[in-house]
């Protein structure tokens, strides 16, 4: 998850929201179960983090 305007991606429960309510249409049940975060450097001198959540069905 980068680049999503209006959300506090920093904040762990923000990220699973989101990841779930991508999911929600296709699976309703879906949950998180896992996360990795990617350090890409930085900008305007804070850490540039990628988020990717796994979400199962």
């Amino acid at each position: 998850m980068q680049n999503i305007v209006g959300h506090d991606l920093d904040d762990k429960q923000n990220r699973e929201r989101v990841a779930l309510d991508y999911k929600k249409t296709q699976c309703p049940a879906a949950r998180v179960v896992k996360e990795a975060v990617s350090e890409t450097g930085t900008s305007d001198g804070r850490p540039t983090r990628i988020y990717t959540v796994y979400v199962k069905c």
